[in-house]
């Protein structure tokens, strides 16, 4: 069985649900990150995905407020679904489509943050396990 902990990617940056959007947007951007995990003592408290800076601004009607006055809360997906770094990667891939999920949070027993899962990593995975084409260079393992 492969475990979503041998898939998963380490998170690189976590922010604060008090940080301003602009801050959060400046560490997506310099870490070429597209979902960041929110959390408040460890513990994962929101989700934040480069979709929602647009849609979530637009839909609540703060398209016209800067950055720099929103804060992270305010765009974030609060309590998002998270999957077990031990669970079967099959299961949390179940769980992704059945929510139309992009990315998900990866925590521990305590319910701490270890990484993040994406359709990137499911897909690398995948490829990886495919026999390669003759001539295909081999796809690499990152994590």
């Amino acid at each position: 069985m492969t475990s979503v902990r041998s898939v998963m990617s380490r998170p690189t940056a976590v922010i604060d649900a008090e940080t301003t959007v602009d801050e959060a947007v400046v560490l997506m951007a310099k870490d070429h990150l597209r979902h960041l995990p929110v959390v408040r003592e460890g513990r994962v408290v929101g989700f934040l995905s480069d979709h929602e800076l647009v849609d979530r601004r637009r839909g609540a009607g703060l398209a016209q407020r800067p950055f720099g006055d929103l804060r992270v809360r305010m765009l974030m997906t609060s309590r998002p679904l998270s999957v077990e770094a031990g669970m079967a990667l099959v299961d949390a891939v179940d769980l992704m489509v059945e929510h139309q999920l992009k990315a998900i949070p990866v925590v521990d027993a305590e319910q701490r943050l270890v990484g993040v899962l994406s359709v990137v990593e499911v897909v690398r995975e995948l490829a990886r396990r495919l026999p390669p084409a003759p001539d295909a260079p081999a796809v690499p393992r990152s994590g």
